[in-house]
């Protein structure tokens, strides 16, 4: 991702490569992606991207995608609720 602007004064956003093969894998994935604001495609973006290892990338993808369909269905917001906040503090490994 970059922090270019358009003519019109907006960033424009890059999608990271993994979230974009996750997109392209399915037909529903793009279409919840699509009904997010830009804004929430810009912060969820930079959220992957953020990832320094694969595992932890692939996390997010799949924990963005989830919200996105909740989202896309009517069913809940797209930003994290108070039940999400359990499923994004992963497990963190017990050092020996």
């Amino acid at each position: 991702m970059d922090g270019s602007v358009t003519a019109a004064g907006y960033s424009r956003l890059l999608t990271p490569r993994d979230l974009a093969r996750a997109l392209r894998s399915s037909r529903e994935a793009r279409r919840n992606w699509r009904s997010l604001t830009p804004g929430a495609r810009r912060i969820a973006a930079h959220w992957i991207d953020g990832a320094k290892n694969a595992d932890i990338r692939a996390w997010r993808i799949a924990d963005v995608l989830r919200r996105a369909d909740r989202y896309a269905r009517g069913a809940g917001p797209f930003y994290p609720t108070e039940q999400d906040q359990r499923l994004l503090s992963r497990p963190r490994r017990s050092s020996r």
